[in-house]
């Protein structure tokens, strides 16, 4: 809430190797954010690809993922939307968004996250990227911000008997390959499952898959965000 005080907790949850470029390893991270009254308001993970200690002269490598195919999710602007009527498969791709210098920087004074790799043209072109990079997590978010903005799912209607006190559950995401500035970003969502809880019945669980394209149609970023949605066991 607006006037709360965060802060973050972390530790290393997990080392393994990393099976697509020898010499570096994966560390995963699990965080928590603690609000001032010293409650977790946020969790998950992060996982970093690391250059091991007996690999220095290895340069990190990062390939791009390939667009997921999909059958044209169509929206019924009439119809009440319960999970059972989401079709695994279906999805849509977002208009696009361009990356440019005033969304970095104000997303590194937003964030605090300073990173050379944003801000700093000189280390920048020394890095394996050659220039600076957006965060990743700014790409991400703007993704999300496409999927919100452009896709029919958000438009769809829910029944009074039907609406459920939580909304999103949680997402994850894995970054593949860097975003510059003057990329144009697309957002491509498609439904992956769809479930009832165990417990609650009437509450049905939705999973929505997104990747995030550039202008050469690249994957650099895949993930997922979990949604509630009414079952039809509710429907009156």
């Amino acid at each position: 809430m607006i006037d709360d005080t965060i802060k973050i907790k972390w530790r290393v949850a997990e080392k393994t190797d990393d099976s697509a470029q020898t010499g570096f390893g994966l560390v995963k991270t699990a965080f928590q954010v603690i609000n001032q009254e010293g409650r977790a308001v946020y969790e998950g993970t992060l996982s970093t690809k690391v250059r091991k200690e007996a690999a220095k002269g290895e340069r990190l490598s990062l390939k791009p993922g390939m667009p997921w195919e999909f059958e044209e999710f169509v929206l019924d602007p009439d119809k009440f939307y319960y999970m059972e009527d989401f079709a695994i498969g279906t999805g849509q791709v977002s208009e696009g968004r361009t990356i440019t210098e005033v969304e970095v920087i104000n997303f590194a004074g937003l964030t605090g996250d300073y990173n050379p790799l944003y801000v700093d043209v000189p280390f920048a072109r020394g890095s394996v990227f050659g220039e600076r990079i957006a965060p990743p997590m700014l790409a991400w978010t703007i993704g999300m911000g496409l999927w919100l903005r452009d896709g029919d799912y958000m438009r769809t209607k829910v029944a009074p008997e039907a609406a459920t006190w939580a909304g999103h559950l949680g997402d994850g995401a894995i970054f593949l390959a860097s975003v510059k500035i003057g990329d144009t970003l697309r957002c491509l969502w498609r439904m992956e499952s769809a479930r009832a809880s165990k417990s609650k019945p009437e509450l049905g669980i939705v999973r929505v898959g997104l990747q995030i394209l550039n202008q050469r149609d690249e994957v650099v970023q895949e993930g997922y965000v979990s949604l509630t949605r009414g079952t039809k066991s509710v429907a009156k």
